[in-house]
């Protein structure tokens, strides 16, 4: 009955090692009896009388073989499975790409995978032993140690402990939004914690972008109704720049209106004189490049261009292109169809993004639709005057003819 209980719950090694403890049991129990028989009791028996042969002993020490064995082979199992377990853990997180960190009660770094050199600049051996608060700012380590304690005290997490972002801090002391995971177990008596932790510096940039342009698209459509609400070209102009400057926070915009071939500047956000700046032709520089394509062009860095010192459009002539006086050095130039160029300038490179071309765009056709209303408007009033005009001229015309009859009549009579 036990061979088939220890068959049906146990494995085979483990049987194999309980049956030499069993038969090591076994020899030690012979072993004593024989030496109690024939070393203690041929003192003790009288000569000539038979000695009894009794293997109580035997079947202790085969008991006390199979207990100990029992024992022994199971604590060598656990520590089997323990080290496999550990060797399994040590192969899923070596290969991750996420830093992992185990810690025990006193936040006391027991274990960092590869991962954590590439994340906080520490390579793993020199953070184990050390406290989990080396990789945090100042002002959170407090608030980690109370937690801590309070969760070892209360059995109380706060706050929860998935996904949750916190702020780590590099070894050159740069700090960095991190989300955590965390997790707990025990082996043996330690109470241990596993962290995994991942960068998303890539993720939060991702959702300051778009809010940022969510933002943008809101402050767009009081811009706009400021624009609308406009009553002149010179109005439409300067608000447009105005407000170019507040929705992509640039130093300076500038309005530029098509005369001719040449584009003439009309208004600018900024104190300057436009009267100071000279005209320039539609074939040159990147105000005549989006102009004649129509497209919204985007200049990360304008001294990448003043190096070369040449438009990319020009009329043949060896000009060069004109430099700002603020020496901006990002550019947004925006077509507004047939009426001109609105040209925004930053003196950071690389401060507009590619969803501030979208954004530009949507400014450029309120623009566009303002001048259209008020070029409309232009047109129905010069055809009221002139309708008026010719009026005017019937009415006097019809008027004479009628002042002479009414003289030849009063005459007559």
């Amino acid at each position: 009955m036990g061979g088939i209980w220890l068959a049906q719950t146990h494995p085979v090694d483990r049987i194999t090692q309980l049956t030499k403890w069993l038969l090591g049991g076994a020899l030690v129990g012979v072993a004593v009896t024989l030496w109690v028989l024939f070393i203690i009791s041929l003192e003790q028996v009288p000569a000539g009388e038979p000695i009894v042969l009794v293997l109580n002993d035997v079947g202790l020490f085969m008991a006390a073989g199979i207990l100990l064995g029992y024992y022994a082979t199971g604590l060598e199992a656990r520590e089997q499975q323990l080290e496999l377990s550990e060797q399994r853990f040590r192969a899923l997180t070596e290969n991750s790409s996420f830093a992992v960190i185990t810690i025990d009660e006193s936040s006391t770094i027991r274990y960092a995978n590869d991962a954590v050199e590439d994340l906080f600049g520490y390579s793993p051996g020199l953070l184990t032993g050390e406290p989990l608060t080396t990789l945090m700012p100042d002002r959170l380590q407090e608030p980690h140690r109370d937690a801590m304690a309070q969760y070892l005290s209360a059995g109380e997490r706060s706050p929860d402990w998935a996904g949750r972002e916190l702020v780590g801090q590099r070894a050159n002391g740069a700090e960095f939004p991190v989300e955590v995971s965390f997790g707990e177990y025990a082996v043996a008596d330690e109470h241990l914690f596993t962290g995994v932790i991942q960068d998303v510096s890539d993720r939060k940039a991702a959702e300051h972008r778009l809010h940022q342009h969510t933002t943008k698209v809101t402050q767009l459509h009081e811009i706009a109704t400021d624009i609308t609400a406009a009553d002149s070209r010179a109005a439409i102009h300067q608000r447009a720049a105005d407000g170019a400057v507040e929705l992509f926070g640039a130093d300076v915009a500038r309005v530029a209106v098509v005369e001719g071939d040449r584009l003439v500047p009309a208004a600018s956000s900024s104190s300057e004189d436009i009267g100071d700046r000279e005209p320039m032709p539609l074939s040159f520089g990147y105000a005549g490049q989006s102009y004649q394509t129509d497209t919204v062009l985007r200049v990360d860095d304008l001294a990448d261009t003043r190096s070369t010192a040449r438009s990319p459009i020009r009329d043949g002539g060896g000009e060069s292109e004109p430099q700002p006086r603020e020496d901006p050095r990002a550019l947004l130039s925006i077509p507004l169809e047939g009426y001109g160029v609105l040209q925004v300038l930053a003196s950071e490179p690389g401060a507009f993004t590619e969803r501030d071309e979208d954004v530009a765009e949507m400014l450029a056709t309120h623009v566009v639709t303002a001048l259209d209303r008020v070029s409309a408007e232009a047109t129905i009033r010069r055809e009221r005057d002139r309708l008026e005009e010719f009026a005017s001229l019937l009415s006097h015309d019809l008027r004479n003819p009628l002042n002479v009859a009414q003289v030849v009549w009063n005459s007559s009579r």
